[in-house]
């Protein structure tokens, strides 16, 4: 059997100032041209995921009842086979010398070692 290290994000990057504008795009991963039914793995370079590109070697796209989600019902396993750490990545417009914020939220497999999970 399969073991999966299970690693969701939820991501945003916020502009400093009045605005506060989130420059993420699809942060909780919602919407996506796939509909899992509890994960599918994604290989590098899928689209699959609104505004997000899979980066080498695959990821797996959870969605609601494999857990709980940050934010809305779907998650990104950046582990998507055991010890193959993926990414996810999306580009988007800066200002130089503008400051920004950068948060997210993290889990790991809690059935998993290390039960610390760090980045």
């Amino acid at each position: 059997m399969k073991e999966f290290k299970r690693l969701w994000v939820a991501a945003a990057l916020v502009a400093s100032g009045a605005a506060h504008a989130n420059l993420i795009l699809n942060g909780s991963f919602e919407s996506a041209s796939v509909n899992p039914t509890t994960f599918m793995t994604l290989p590098a370079g899928s689209t699959a995921i609104a505004h997000w590109v899979v980066g080498a070697p695959n990821i797996d796209f959870i969605n609601k009842g494999e857990w709980n989600a940050s934010d809305g019902n779907r998650s990104v396993d950046l582990d998507g086979g055991i010890g193959s750490a993926g990414s996810v990545s999306q580009s988007f417009a800066t200002l130089a010398g503008a400051d920004y914020r950068v948060t997210f939220d993290l889990s790991g497999n809690p059935g998993a070692l290390p039960m610390v999970k760090t980045v």
